[in-house]
């Protein structure tokens, strides 16, 4: 990627925040629990506090994949500080051509996950909760000229 440098000067702000260091050196790997075309997303445990987080390996493959990466961190970083319902990014790392973004683990699993095990068992209640807390997110979104691009219930992760 020639102009990565360009890049990293016109969204200086983000990058700054990203550790250029093997992110394994602060984390241990415990399983992998997703890949895609995105890349990779495993379980990891912090080596000294022994909390658990997310942990997203991508690997962009040209300038536009790096862009996309670079703007990903900066859009959760900012909607995960301004509502509950965005998972956090606690620590961004670029190592040997990937990133790896540390995120809130959410244990409950995704909404997608849940519908196809429970279906006929979710109350209306909690239908209606769960709802409600997706809009919230999204209209948080739109507050601040942002869309989503990508949602879909694989996409909504729960907590327990």
């Amino acid at each position: 990627m020639k102009d990565k440098n360009t890049l990293y000067s016109k969204m200086s702000k983000i990058c700054d925040n990203i550790m250029k260091c093997d992110p394994f050196k602060y984390f241990k790997k415990i399983a992998t629990i997703g890949s895609g075309g995105f890349g990779s997303v495993f379980l990891v445990e912090h080596l000294k506090s022994r909390r658990h987080f997310a942990m997203k390996m991508i690997k962009p493959e040209d300038e536009s994949d790096l862009e996309d990466t670079l703007t990903e961190i900066a859009l959760q970083n900012m909607a995960s500080k301004e509502h509950k319902n965005f998972i956090r990014i606690f620590h961004s790392f670029e190592y040997k051509d990937a990133f790896y973004l540390v995120m809130e683990w959410m244990d409950g699993g995704d909404l997608s996950t849940m519908l196809k095990v429970i279906p006929s068992e979710i109350s209306e209640p909690v239908i209606a909760y769960l709802i409600k807390q997706i809009l919230l997110a999204i209209h948080n979104m739109h507050e601040n000229s942002q869309i989503h691009r990508d949602l879909k219930p694989l996409n909504v992760m729960l907590s327990t």
